[in-house]
């Protein structure tokens, strides 16, 4: 069994969970998720499986879509609901229209200042390490891209909204940073992941025993880059590591390979010469 499946990972699983999950239903052992997803936090987790694993640093996964809840009045540690309360505010009421004009700031690319409970490692050590010992890690910013925040619904301090950011961006930090922009403090109440590249919440894996019939094949999660064919003894010296002379577009440098109708490989093709970078066969 090689390919991806989605899963929906529930509230208070880690991803690693997932993982075991799928180790003990398939008995295979290379198995591994494309991003960590919050235990407290549900939604999209892709899964690999096989040989699947090894095509994880090529997915195009820079695009990710989270439907968040922003709470007004209360600032924790964590930036979420399962913190340690650090800050309140008694402006806890905001209209959408504040909603609407503080999301403005954070549009397009932004620095972005992560949590201390983030598993960003500083000097070796995780920073939730760090900081659940009561240090201070020193996180500085990175910088991300917000394509959109989008209001969903407001209840009295509760704001439910979508966001389509960039990987690596924390909806914990964006909610604590709206809330400053609003005149108050605030924390991240609810997450879901809704997407996660190609990966979608629509697609994702609702039962268990339907996991095979689940599974994306390896081509398919990497179908951004373009196919190119090769005769039998192409594909031979091919995947013999040797270089061959293969006419491509130019407008790109890696391809997924095929030899008739089967699937060999990423292969990179730089001046007309062709070499394969990794094999899925």
């Amino acid at each position: 069994m090689n390919g991806f499946i989605v899963v929906f990972k529930p509230t208070g699983m880690t991803s690693h969970d997932i993982v075991s999950r799928v180790r003990r239903l398939t008995g295979i052992r290379q198995v591994g998720h494309t991003g960590t997803l919050d235990p407290n936090a549900s939604g999209v987790l892709p899964i690999a499986i096989g040989k699947a694993t090894k095509a994880i640093p090529y997915l195009l996964e820079e695009r990710k879509v989270y439907r968040a809840e922003l709470t007004l009045g209360v600032e924790t540690d964590t930036c979420d609901r399962y913190g340690t309360t650090v800050t309140t505010s008694q402006k806890t009421a905001a209209s959408k229209e504040s909603f609407l004009e503080a999301a403005q700031f954070f549009l397009g690319r932004i620095e972005q200042l992560p949590p201390i409970f983030s598993a960003i490692r500083i000097n070796g050590k995780r920073a939730y390490e760090l900081a659940r010992v009561g240090k201070t890690p020193e996180m500085k910013m990175r910088e991300i891209e917000v394509e959109s925040i989008d209001l969903v619904s407001t209840d009295q301090n509760r704001f439910l909204f979508d966001v389509v950011c960039s990987k690596g961006t924390y909806i914990r930090s964006l909610c604590r940073d709206l809330a400053i922009q609003m005149g108050s403090v605030g924390h991240m109440s609810m997450l879901i992941r809704l997407e996660s590249g190609i990966f979608t919440a629509e697609n994702a894996l609702c039962d268990w025993d339907q996991l095979e019939s689940a599974l994306l094949p390896i081509d398919q999660a990497l179908s951004h880059y373009p196919g190119i064919q090769v005769d039998p003894g192409e594909e031979k010296r091919l995947l013999f590591g040797q270089i061959i002379s293969k006419t491509a577009d130019q407008s790109a440098e890696v391809f997924r390979v095929y030899s008739a109708s089967r699937f060999l490989g990423i292969a990179e093709c730089k001046n007309n010469q062709m070499k394969m970078k990794r094999q899925f066969i």
